[in-house]
């Protein structure tokens, strides 16, 4: 009967595993690519109307960070995004880094009010998108976002309540926190761009 009870947890607890790592993962990564795909659609839409020319750079660089996005999303995990910040500490890849952000800057420039918030905000909807994947697809993940979101919101909380006690609050206190806008999250948000443009390009 002991045999039977441990056959049985242990049969239970691979079960669980596979459903797991393999059916959940495999769902949340559809449901990643297909909201990239939804986004990317939604740019070329866009475009078509009109809205932004479809050989301006500025729409090339951010729809081919699109297609990297889409194209290593299965390999977009917590521990790779923490690997590929360290890689590109390295000189090649703060010379790709500086090359990436010379381009985008470039391009920017020639952007109309309207032409520029389009473009900021489809880029942000895809970081929002990538940083929620990346979040809450393994458990080191969450635990470490659920820590960063636990420590903005009692940021907020502490400086929402200082606020108060002074005459005016500016807009910065009275707006919740967010984690994937915080400034920490700039400078690995770059580099998975960066990373995302070359893999887009080579597509």
């Amino acid at each position: 009967m002991e045999y039977m009870h441990v056959t049985i947890v242990l049969s239970a607890m691979l079960t669980l595993y596979w459903l797991y790592e393999v059916e959940y993962k495999r769902y949340r990564l559809d449901k990643f690519r297909d909201k990239l795909f939804m986004i990317r659609g939604g740019l070329f839409d866009a475009a078509a109307r009109g809205e932004i020319p479809l050989d301006h750079p500025a729409y090339l660089i951010l729809r081919t960070n699109i297609n990297g996005m889409i194209r290593f999303s299965h390999d977009l995990t917590f521990f790779r995004f923490l690997l590929m910040r360290s890689e590109m500490k390295s000189e090649a890849g703060k010379s790709r880094s500086a090359e990436y952000k010379r381009r985008v800057e470039a391009s920017m420039v020639t952007l109309t009010d309207s032409q520029r918030q389009l473009i900021t905000s489809t880029n942000r909807e895809v970081h929002q998108s990538v940083m929620l994947y990346i979040a809450f697809n393994s458990i080191p993940g969450k635990v470490f976002s659920l820590g960063v979101i636990a420590v903005s919101v009692l940021i907020w909380i502490v400086k929402t309540v200082a606020g108060k006690g002074s005459e005016s609050t500016n807009e910065s206190t009275a707006s919740a926190p967010s984690f994937v806008n915080m400034k920490m999250m700039r400078r690995p948000i770059e580099v998975l761009d960066t990373e995302a443009n070359m893999i887009g390009c080579a597509a």
